[in-house]
């Protein structure tokens, strides 16, 4: 079975930023 997921750790305002965008694009560590 493959997996398309990946996890992410990160802070509260990244994940904020993400769910109003629609999506996730990154932080400045990446």
């Amino acid at each position: 079975m493959t997996s398309n997921l990946i996890y992410k750790i990160c802070t509260a305002a990244e994940w904020a930023a993400a769910e109003k965008a629609g999506r996730f694009t990154g932080s400045p560590v990446d």
